[in-house]
């Protein structure tokens, strides 16, 4: 009897330890037994450390998971297929990202469920983007940091020659020179420069109010001059019509013409319009 009890008690425990397998493998691939779902097929450059049993996000809730990853047979990329959930309306533009899942470089596909009134079709491979993870920025920022620190390199070695070191020397002995030359005629004139300023307060204080007037009186003749500008350009008045009147144009100018076509007559033929009588 005893006997029979412990090879009960060894079974019971194989047989849980068995269960507890079973669950804890259906854990670690998120596989929830009777949950309903569909597959779809999406297309990424690049599957940046994506695996099965990761997480599908729509708006932030886990309605899915990635069934598998192959590489692409049609071009340069992966296919993954998405198990997504049978609640998960997708419309015909969904979209889908591959994205990071947590900091430690754990990924997973957001879905962007759509807003078409035609239906999504899960027969067609669609292209899904990818959004770089943390570790992938620091990778590229450690990249343009090494070409920045190449860059400047280059530039120290193609500008810090002996030659250009010494005109730049050169340069700043010079503007040494000019900044301590313009102070000290600054400081030699400074009475000068201050009786001056003085001069012209007592020239201004006394006229100001004729100075205020004159200013008032230009802002008056301005204001009438594009007055007077705004007629002639309306063609408003003599000189409007003058300016913008064309036929009248046309006409004083053939009226000159005439006029000096008469006084060369009369210069060459006087006794055809001038008689003398002699009584």
């Amino acid at each position: 009897m005893s006997k029979r009890r412990n090879e009960t008690i060894v079974g019971v425990v194989v047989l849980s330890a068995i269960a507890l397998l079973i669950i804890g493998l259906l854990w670690f691939n998120r596989v929830d037994i009777g949950r309903q779902s569909y597959l779809v097929n999406v297309a990424f450059e690049d599957a940046g450390g994506l695996r099965g049993g990761d997480p599908v996000t729509v708006s932030g809730f886990d309605k899915g998971k990635v069934k598998s990853i192959a590489l692409n047979p049609a071009k340069p990329g992966v296919i993954a297929v998405l198990m997504v959930d049978h609640d998960v309306a997708l419309k015909k533009d969904a979209q889908f990202w591959l994205s990071d899942a947590s900091l430690m470089g754990d990924k997973r596909i957001a879905v962007y469920p759509g807003s078409s009134s035609q239906p999504f079709d899960p027969s067609q491979i669609v292209d899904g983007d990818r959004s770089p993870g943390l570790m992938e920025t620091m990778v590229k920022m450690g990249y343009l940091a090494n070409e920045a620190a190449q860059l400047i390199g280059q530039m120290k070695n193609d500008l810090a020659t002996p030659e250009n070191i010494k005109n730049i020397s050169s340069a700043l002995k010079n503007l040494d020179q000019a900044s301590q030359q313009l102070s000290l005629m600054a400081s030699q004139n400074r009475a000068a420069i201050t009786e001056t300023v003085k001069d012209m307060n007592k020239l201004i204080s006394p006229n100001k109010e004729k100075l205020d007037s004159t200013i008032q009186h230009l802002a008056r003749a301005s204001a009438n001059m594009d007055s007077i500008a705004d007629k002639i350009n309306s063609g408003q008045g003599t000189a409007g019509q003058l300016v913008n009147n064309k036929e009248l144009y046309e006409q004083l100018n053939k009226t000159n013409k005439d006029l000096q076509a008469l006084i060369a007559d009369i210069k060459a033929n006087p006794k055809k319009y001038l008689t003398v009588e002699i009584f």
